[in-house]
Protein backbone atom coordinates (compact mmCIF):
# COMPACT_ATOMS: atom_id res chain seq x y z
CA UNK A 1 0.00 0.00 0.00
CA UNK A 2 1.40 3.33 -0.87
CA UNK A 3 1.98 5.62 2.05
CA UNK A 4 0.91 9.03 0.14
CA UNK A 5 -2.52 6.91 -0.32
CA UNK A 6 -2.97 7.15 3.23
CA UNK A 7 -1.95 10.56 3.82
CA UNK A 8 -4.17 11.44 1.14
CA UNK A 9 -6.72 9.42 2.60
CA UNK A 10 -6.26 10.92 6.02
CA UNK A 11 -6.44 14.60 4.58
CA UNK A 12 -9.75 13.94 2.74
CA UNK A 13 -11.20 12.59 6.20
CA UNK A 14 -10.01 15.39 8.08
CA UNK A 15 -11.36 18.11 5.54
CA UNK A 16 -14.88 16.04 5.34
CA UNK A 17 -14.72 16.44 9.60
CA UNK A 18 -13.81 20.12 9.36
CA UNK A 19 -10.15 19.37 11.42
CA UNK A 20 -7.35 21.53 11.26
CA UNK A 21 -4.57 20.55 8.35
CA UNK A 22 -1.90 18.59 9.63
CA UNK A 23 1.03 19.87 7.84
CA UNK A 24 2.45 17.21 4.79
CA UNK A 25 5.87 17.75 6.23
CA UNK A 26 4.90 16.25 9.99
CA UNK A 27 2.64 13.37 7.92
CA UNK A 28 5.79 12.42 6.20
CA UNK A 29 8.03 12.02 9.12
CA UNK A 30 5.07 9.96 10.39
CA UNK A 31 5.23 8.03 7.71
CA UNK A 32 8.43 7.40 7.44
CA UNK A 33 8.90 6.48 11.10
CA UNK A 34 5.89 4.11 11.39
CA UNK A 35 5.84 1.41 8.61
CA UNK A 36 2.73 0.52 6.64
CA UNK A 37 -0.02 -1.95 7.70
CA UNK A 38 1.33 -4.23 4.89
CA UNK A 39 4.59 -4.18 6.55
CA UNK A 40 3.56 -4.40 9.84
CA UNK A 41 2.26 -8.24 8.85
CA UNK A 42 6.16 -9.55 8.79
CA UNK A 43 6.07 -8.25 12.68
CA UNK A 44 2.70 -8.70 14.00
CA UNK A 45 0.41 -11.40 12.69
CA UNK A 46 -1.89 -10.83 15.54
CA UNK A 47 -4.54 -7.77 15.85
CA UNK A 48 -3.07 -6.09 19.28
CA UNK A 49 -5.28 -2.81 20.56
CA UNK A 50 -3.92 -0.04 22.21
CA UNK A 51 -6.71 2.79 24.00
CA UNK A 52 -5.54 6.28 24.30
CA UNK A 53 -7.40 8.48 26.37
CA UNK A 54 -6.53 12.03 26.02
CA UNK A 55 -7.65 13.76 29.06
CA UNK A 56 -8.15 17.74 29.96
CA UNK A 57 -10.46 19.06 32.69
CA UNK A 58 -13.41 16.64 32.24
CA UNK A 59 -12.37 14.24 35.24
CA UNK A 60 -16.17 13.68 36.38
CA UNK A 61 -16.02 11.44 32.81
CA UNK A 62 -12.78 9.60 33.23
CA UNK A 63 -14.03 6.79 35.24
CA UNK A 64 -17.18 6.36 33.02
CA UNK A 65 -15.09 6.22 29.83
CA UNK A 66 -12.58 3.73 31.83
CA UNK A 67 -15.86 1.23 32.20
CA UNK A 68 -16.48 1.45 28.50
CA UNK A 69 -12.85 0.46 27.43
CA UNK A 70 -13.04 -1.94 30.85
CA UNK A 71 -16.63 -3.37 29.34
CA UNK A 72 -15.61 -4.19 26.07
CA UNK A 73 -15.87 -7.76 24.68
CA UNK A 74 -13.03 -8.30 22.97
CA UNK A 75 -10.60 -6.42 25.89
CA UNK A 76 -7.97 -3.98 24.66
CA UNK A 77 -3.98 -5.18 25.18
CA UNK A 78 -2.89 -1.90 26.30
CA UNK A 79 -4.35 1.95 27.77
CA UNK A 80 -3.08 4.89 27.62
CA UNK A 81 -4.02 8.10 29.51
CA UNK A 82 -2.39 10.69 29.33
CA UNK A 83 -2.98 13.74 31.73
CA UNK A 84 -2.66 16.69 29.83
CA UNK A 85 -1.65 19.02 32.88
CA UNK A 86 -5.09 19.10 33.84
CA UNK A 87 -6.47 21.32 36.79
CA UNK A 88 -8.88 19.11 37.99
CA UNK A 89 -8.93 15.89 39.91
CA UNK A 90 -7.81 14.17 36.66
CA UNK A 91 -4.45 13.02 38.39
CA UNK A 92 -5.61 11.34 41.52
CA UNK A 93 -9.01 9.37 39.82
CA UNK A 94 -6.32 8.19 37.14
CA UNK A 95 -4.10 7.04 39.64
CA UNK A 96 -7.15 5.30 41.42
CA UNK A 97 -8.04 3.54 38.54
CA UNK A 98 -4.32 2.35 37.85
CA UNK A 99 -3.89 0.33 40.93
CA UNK A 100 -7.79 -1.42 40.63
CA UNK A 101 -7.19 -2.69 36.98
CA UNK A 102 -2.87 -2.91 36.58
CA UNK A 103 -3.54 -6.37 37.12
CA UNK A 104 -6.30 -6.25 33.90
CA UNK A 105 -4.64 -4.46 31.60
CA UNK A 106 -1.35 -3.05 30.42
CA UNK A 107 -1.89 0.40 32.12
CA UNK A 108 -0.05 3.48 31.57
CA UNK A 109 -0.32 7.15 32.79
CA UNK A 110 1.26 9.59 31.06
CA UNK A 111 1.43 13.28 33.32
CA UNK A 112 2.53 15.99 30.73
CA UNK A 113 4.28 18.63 32.77
CA UNK A 114 2.27 21.27 31.15
CA UNK A 115 -0.78 21.63 28.70
CA UNK A 116 0.61 20.77 25.50
CA UNK A 117 -2.53 20.66 23.75
CA UNK A 118 -4.38 17.49 22.39
CA UNK A 119 -2.43 16.63 19.13
CA UNK A 120 1.42 16.81 20.95
CA UNK A 121 -0.17 15.07 23.75
CA UNK A 122 -1.74 12.18 21.04
CA UNK A 123 1.56 11.71 19.56
CA UNK A 124 3.30 11.33 23.16
CA UNK A 125 1.01 8.67 23.47
CA UNK A 126 1.14 6.95 20.15
CA UNK A 127 5.17 7.07 20.90
CA UNK A 128 4.46 4.62 24.15
CA UNK A 129 2.12 2.35 22.24
CA UNK A 130 3.09 -0.79 21.65
CA UNK A 131 -0.02 -2.63 19.56
CA UNK A 132 -0.63 -2.64 16.18
CA UNK A 133 -3.59 -1.09 16.04
CA UNK A 134 -4.53 2.71 17.94
CA UNK A 135 -7.80 3.94 19.35
CA UNK A 136 -8.60 7.52 19.92
CA UNK A 137 -10.73 8.34 22.71
CA UNK A 138 -11.49 11.95 24.98
CA UNK A 139 -12.09 11.62 28.76
CA UNK A 140 -15.58 11.88 27.75
CA UNK A 141 -15.99 9.32 25.18
CA UNK A 142 -17.66 6.21 25.87
CA UNK A 143 -17.32 2.71 23.96
CA UNK A 144 -20.51 0.31 23.07
CA UNK A 145 -19.45 -2.58 24.46
CA UNK A 146 -18.49 -4.64 21.51
CA UNK A 147 -16.62 -1.54 19.62
CA UNK A 148 -13.19 -2.96 19.84
CA UNK A 149 -14.31 -6.43 18.89
CA UNK A 150 -16.03 -4.90 15.58
CA UNK A 151 -13.12 -2.64 15.05
CA UNK A 152 -10.47 -5.64 14.91
CA UNK A 153 -12.76 -7.65 12.86
CA UNK A 154 -12.64 -4.66 10.01
CA UNK A 155 -8.99 -4.34 9.92
CA UNK A 156 -8.83 -8.70 9.63
CA UNK A 157 -11.23 -8.30 6.93
CA UNK A 158 -9.87 -6.10 5.02
CA UNK A 159 -6.25 -5.59 5.88
CA UNK A 160 -5.85 -3.24 3.34
CA UNK A 161 -7.39 -0.37 5.79
CA UNK A 162 -5.43 1.83 7.59
CA UNK A 163 -7.93 3.77 9.69
CA UNK A 164 -11.55 3.20 10.58
CA UNK A 165 -14.29 5.78 11.72
CA UNK A 166 -17.21 4.83 12.97
CA UNK A 167 -20.58 6.42 14.69
CA UNK A 168 -21.15 8.91 17.09
CA UNK A 169 -23.97 9.73 19.34
CA UNK A 170 -24.30 12.79 21.31
CA UNK A 171 -26.25 12.94 24.15
CA UNK A 172 -26.86 15.47 27.32
CA UNK A 173 -25.99 14.79 31.03
CA UNK A 174 -29.27 13.41 31.34
CA UNK A 175 -28.44 10.96 28.73
CA UNK A 176 -31.05 12.37 26.14
CA UNK A 177 -29.84 11.50 22.47
CA UNK A 178 -29.10 14.62 20.65
CA UNK A 179 -27.76 14.10 17.58
CA UNK A 180 -26.98 10.44 15.67
CA UNK A 181 -24.09 10.30 12.79
CA UNK A 182 -24.68 7.06 11.62
CA UNK A 183 -22.62 7.20 9.06
CA UNK A 184 -19.50 8.62 8.14
CA UNK A 185 -18.74 6.75 4.29
CA UNK A 186 -15.98 5.02 2.52
CA UNK A 187 -12.85 7.38 0.92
Amino acid sequence: INKMIIYRAIRKIRKILRLPEIPAYRMRGFLKKHPSPATLDKFDSRNSITVIVTCFKHATYIENCFESISNQTRKPDEVIFINDDSPDTTSEILKTISQKYTSVFNFMIINNNSNFGQSKSLNIACEKASSRYIMILNDDDYLYPDTIEIVLGIFSEHPELAMVGGNTTTFTNENDIVDAISKIGRI
